[in-house]
Order: C-alpha cells, then structure tokens, then sequence
C-alpha cells in the first residue's frame, strides 16, 4: 500500500491534494521535459559524429573511384558475373571508374529492404526476380538459362544502382557509398548504425529520419492499426482522394501484368515460327543436295532464306525482351511500390486519428473523475456542516463503522471496510447522497440529517455483513481444509488483499493520476502523429510527382523501342525474301 500511495499523485487525504497533484504533475512535466532536452543532447551529438564518419567515407569513396558526383550515375557498370571464391555463390563485379566492388544478388536486396526501411517515404528502384517464366519459354539447358539469367540481372542491376545514384535523396544516402565502396564489408553495415537502431514496425519511428533517437519512448507506444479498423467515410477529403490514386496504381499494374502476359504469349508465338523456320530451312538444304545444280541453287537459297527468318525472330524476341519486357516489368513493380508508400501514409492517417480517439475518450474519463470528485467534496462539506445536527445514535452509527474499519484492515492501510462486491453500494450511496445535496442552500436541514442518518445505518449493515462473511468464510476454510494448504492460502489471501484497494476514494485519486499520466503521453503522441502526417503527405505528393515524370520517360521510350523492334524484324524479312526473289527470277524462271 505505501507503494501506491508513494507515487499516487492524489494520494494524501487532505483538503490541499488537489492542488498537490498539480504541482505533482508539474514536476512530472518538467522531470519530462528535462529528459527530453537530455535526449536531444545526445541525439544532436550522435548526429555530428555519424555526419562526420560519412563525410569521412564519402571523401573515401570519391578519391578511390576518380569520379565527379554529377557524374556518378553514367560511371556505374556491372562489368561481369563470376563465382564467388568462397562458396558456390555468384557475385557481380560493380565498376566506378577506378573503384570495382563484387556483391551478390542477395546483398541488392537487402540494400533495397534497407532503403525502405530507412526511407519509408522514398520510391526504391526495383530489383529482377530470383526466376523468369521466359527463361523456360524455349528449349534450353540448364548452363544456357542461367547464362540468359545472369545476363539480364546484369542489365536490371545495373539500371537499380544507377536509378538510386539518380534519386535525390537515396543517392546522397551513406549506405549507398557503403554499398559501393570495396572498403566496407556489408555485413558489418547491417549490424552497426544506422540500421541496427531501426525498430521492425515501420509505423514507430520517425518518417524523416527513422534512426534518430528523438522521442523514441513516445514511438514506441503508438498504437499499429490496421487498414480496417477506420471505415473509409471516416476519411477526410485529402486521404479520399490518396485511397483513390492507390486503386488507381493496383488497377494499373494488374493491367501492365495482364498487357506483359500478351507480349509473352506473342514471344512465344514467334519462337515457334522462327523454330519452324529453322527446320524448314533444313529440309530445303537437304532436298538441295539430291537435285540438279539450276534446281540445287534454288532451293538452297531458299533455305538460307528461311534461315534468316529465323535469326531474325531469335533477335526481335531478344530485343523485346530487353527493350520492353524488362522495363514494362520495372513500371509495374514501381507502380507496386508507389502504391506500398501511399498505403504506408493511409495508415499514419488512421495512426494519428486513433490516437486523437484515445485523447478524446480519457479526456472525457478525467471530466468524469472531477464531477465525481466534486461531488465527494461537496458530500464532505455536507457531513461537516451538518455535524451538530447529528443525533447519538447517527454519531455513534459512524464512530463504530470507522473503527471497524481500522480494526478489519488496521490503520496503516486505511479502508474503508467495503469488499469488491459491495463497493458499488457505497459508490451508489455517495452517488446518490452527493446529488440530493448538490442544492444544499435549498434544502432543509432536518432532511439532510435524515439522509446522513440513513448513510451511516447503511454503512454500518454493510460492515457488519462483511465481517459475518470473513468469519463464515474463515470458519468454512478452517474445517474443509488440511492445515497446510489452509497456510498456503492464507498467505495468497494476504496478499491479494495487501494488493487490492478498497478505499473508494484512493481509487478515484489513482486513476485520476493515471488518467492525467496518460492524457500527457496521448498528448504528445497526438503532436507527433500530426507533424508526420504533414511531413508524409508533403514527401509523397512530391514523390509521386517525380514518379509520374519518370514513369511517362519509361513508356515513351518503351514505345519507342517496341515500334522499332517491329519495324527492325519486318525489314530485315522483307529483304532477306526479296533478295531470293530477284535470284529465283534471274536464275531458274
């Protein structure tokens, strides 16, 4: 008991606990305030030292690649794809300049894992997939597929690492240069700083700069809702429209998804003309050794005419491939992960407005607690004002209830005779009792001793039936149980009843500290939920912007490159058959 009533705010009983309480609460507040600017100390002298051993590494990484920053993005080549010398593990050789680095495949996805976790607000370029339905298209071995694999992560990886170095912020970022330096083991980033101080909840830290330490015990606390727990009509007109652009970006992809599943089965198509072609061109180079040599030379031309044909379809599949296939694949996943950012600020919304709810709801508990208060205080007022009208026998009916109580709980605790069942009667009656004076210059003063009276003789039948039921239930545990497990639970009785308060008004004052702890906290998250939703809403409007600008480049060019693919095949058909032609009308008719 001494323990609550040491850090219960409200925990005196005198006439003065309410204005103690505050000044308790203001001492709390600037306690707070104080660890707060201690935090920001120590956060602002964290941030100079790592801002100092980024430069450091930065200026590292610039002197050993020989490159200007401009310049950084068109100076980055995947020069090879080798087996690693530890291991049966393949690693790409990645060429600054002067500066060459060799990182595996698993090692660019967690660097992307570690951008988005880092930078939630931020769009990360795309990585390849570990395994292409279009390398099972045609008839290849195994050393053949995983040629064609390796060559197209070459090209995906390298167009990954330059679209970071080309992001404003993603470029300039300390593990990118990490990443890219030859000096740095990325295992040793993942397990030092910045990234092993990120929480795994992406909703608990800070957007703009995940891994400060600044109010990082006020995170930790925000609730994580789900995207449900908010009905859209609860939305305001700003994340309507948000809710509409996500659809929007998800009808989109499965749209590029269905439009590449086309383009797929096409490529097949013509991988099955151009396999026809090369066997027809077989038979024509067969029927041509056992003819005569006008007839000979005819047919073998034709044969070297289908021939062409299919060269021509092998290089306009692998031209389609790299020209539209691979970067339609980019546009839909980057429309993937514009849509995981816009959901990521629909969840800070809900984040923000339920804890908003949570304010409201204890603000309104601690409204409650005062009237409640008020009331106990008035019924106080009451009992004191009115104490010479009191007869003996109300007087004595008081007296006995209290000591009583003391005899039943002993001073030190101070009860207040009541058990957890009965104390809604005592609640009801202080309820009730308080209401009918809360008009007291109204009513008349042999009413109110009446009422008091009533009070006390309900009192006291409260107490006496409590002691009746610990003597039956003591009576009861003693004949039914062995001594040694009635020990056992005598000792767990006294401490559950060490533990329980009975004291009604000790109540009220816990949770009104309590309540008034958990406003102050509420408070502050409510602060900072609102300033991320700004930060957030602004970044990704901007984000978004950007990704539009580059996603209309990406089309057009993919446009561009699919018509002249097209163009490209057909020319090259058109005068492979006329050349055979002009020779059959020439030679043999």
């Amino acid at each position: 008991m001494d323990f609550f009533e040491d850090n219960n705010p409200f925990g005196d009983q005198n006439p003065n606990r309410l204005s103690e309480s505050s000044k308790h609460s203001e001492e709390q507040s600037a306690s707070a305030t104080q660890q707060n600017q201690n935090e920001n100390d120590d956060n602002i002298a964290w941030n100079l030292k790592a801002s100092l051993e980024e430069k450091g590494r930065k200026a590292t990484f610039w002197k050993d690649s020989n490159v200007k920053e401009d310049d950084l993005p068109s100076a980055i080549f995947i020069t090879g794809a080798v087996k690693a010398e530890r291991g049966n593990h393949i690693v790409y050789n990645i060429k600054v300049n002067n500066s060459e680095v060799q990182r595996r495949y698993s090692e660019f996805a967690s660097l992307r894992v570690q951008f988005e976790r880092l930078y939630p607000t931020c769009l990360v370029p795309v990585l390849p997939d570990k395994h292409k339905i279009m390398d099972y298209v045609f008839n290849m071995t195994k050393s053949q597929r995983t040629t064609r694999l390796l060559e197209e992560r070459k090209r995906l990886l390298q167009s990954f690492l330059r679209r970071v170095a080309l992001h404003p912020r993603l470029g300039k970022s300390d593990i990118f240069f990490k990443f890219l330096s030859r000096h740095v083991s990325w295992n040793d980033v993942l397990h030092s700083a910045p990234i092993s101080l990120l929480p795994k909840d992406s909703l608990k830290v800070h957007p703009e700069n995940p891994a400060s330490n600044e109010y990082t015990d006020t995170y930790s606390r925000l609730p994580v809702p789900s995207k449900m727990s908010l009905p859209v009509e609860s939305y305001d007109e700003v994340s309507r429209s948000y809710l509409s652009l996500e659809n929007s970006l998800r009808n989109y992809s499965v749209n590029l998804q269905e439009h590449l599943s086309r383009i797929n089965r096409g490529v097949f198509s013509i991988s099955q003309m151009s396999l026809a072609c090369s066997n027809l061109g077989a038979t024509f180079n067969a029927l041509s050794l056992s003819e005569t040599a006008q007839l000979m030379a005819a047919l073998e031309k034709v044969g070297q005419a289908n021939d062409q044909t299919c060269l021509s379809g092998i290089d306009f599949i692998h031209g389609l491939v790299v020209d539209a296939i691979e970067p339609l694949s980019e546009v839909s996943k980057s429309a993937k992960s514009m849509r995981h950012i816009i959901i990521f600020r629909r969840m800070k919304y809900i984040q923000n407005v339920v804890v908003k709810d949570l304010l409201r709801k204890k603000r309104g508990l601690l409204n409650q607690l005062e009237r409640r208060e008020q009331q106990a205080s008035r019924l106080q007022s009451a009992i004191e004002g009115n104490d010479g009208v009191l007869d003996d026998e109300t007087r004595n009916l008081l007296e006995a209830s209290k000591s009583a109580s003391q005899s039943l709980y002993g001073p030190e605790q101070q009860r207040d005779g009541l058990n957890g069942r009965n104390r809604p009667l005592l609640s009801d009656l202080h309820e009730n009792f308080g209401q009918a004076l809360g008009n007291e210059h109204e009513v008349d003063e042999q009413i109110d001793s009446e009422r008091i009276q009533e009070y006390a003789r309900e009192l006291a039948n409260t107490q006496h039936q409590q002691s009746e039921v610990a003597s039956s239930e003591t009576s009861v545990s003693t004949v039914l149980l062995p001594r040694k497990v009635r020990d056992v639970f005598d000792q767990i009785r006294f401490a559950f009843n060490g533990l329980a308060d009975n004291n009604v008004e000790a109540n009220r004052h816990n949770s009104m500290g309590w309540t008034i702890e958990s406003i102050h906290h509420l408070e502050t998250m409510a602060e900072l939920t609102s300033r991320d939703l700004e930060f957030v809403t602004a970044s990704i409007g901007s984000e978004y912007e950007r990704y539009k600008r580059i996603h209309q480049e990406d089309m057009s060019t993919v446009c561009n490159k699919f018509a002249d693919r097209h163009i490209e095949w057909a020319d090259r058909n058109i005068r492979a058959w006329r050349n055979i032609r002009q020779d059959l009308t020439s030679n043999v008719m």
